[in-house]
């Protein structure tokens, strides 16, 4: 109540109740979790786009990290730089996110040599159910279905759309089902 508002903060109330200011939201200094992993898919996918079907090396990981630094600069605003704090904050998160992305590719590298390189990248953001937006070229449009089989046909199948973050497939036909989170 707006006594009980009153007794907890004379000021809060006046500025409230009498000057009918709204409470402002704190800024945000950093982007938001879903943004960076919006991110994040960005940049793997154009990364492995560009080495779809080859199986990453050890000799060539600095160029790779190269790559994967410059995809960053391109798709990670560092902001306005009339705004220092801000523009700092930013920097450091952007070299945080390159520090993340370098440790996947590192392990990336170090699963190609475990594997004898395999696997390699077949299918990016691969669509079913008609999800296109950003998508492989391989996606398509009908849904997966999942049935319960013939002892349960009272069961109605189960109808999923969505997108893969990356296949991977050997020569054998093998595949590795990637979520990047």
């Amino acid at each position: 109540s707006a006594l009980e508002e009153y007794a907890a903060c004379p000021f809060s109330f006046f500025c409230r109740r009498i000057l009918k200011l709204e409470s402002m939201e704190e800024p945000e200094f950093l982007p938001s979790r879903l943004l960076e992993g919006d991110r994040y898919h960005t940049i793997l996918r154009l990364f492995f786009e560009r080495h779809r079907g080859e199986a990453l090396s050890r000799r060539l990981l600095p160029q790779y990290l190269e790559e994967i630094r410059a995809l960053v600069a391109e798709h990670y605003s560092i902001g306005d730089e009339s705004v220092p704090l801000y523009h700092n904050f930013l920097k450091l998160a952007r070299e945080n996110f390159y520090l993340c992305l370098e440790k996947v590719l590192t392990e990336e590298v170090a699963w190609a040599e475990k594997t004898a390189g395999c696997f390699t990248a077949k299918y990016l953001e691969l669509g079913f159910g008609g999800i296109k937006q950003e998508a492989d070229p391989a996606s398509i449009a009908q849904p997966l279905v999942l049935t319960a089989g013939e002892s349960q046909r009272e069961i109605p199948p189960l109808r999923l759309w969505g997108k893969i973050d990356r296949v991977d497939i050997d020569r054998e036909g093998r595949f590795i089902i990637y979520d990047y989170k």
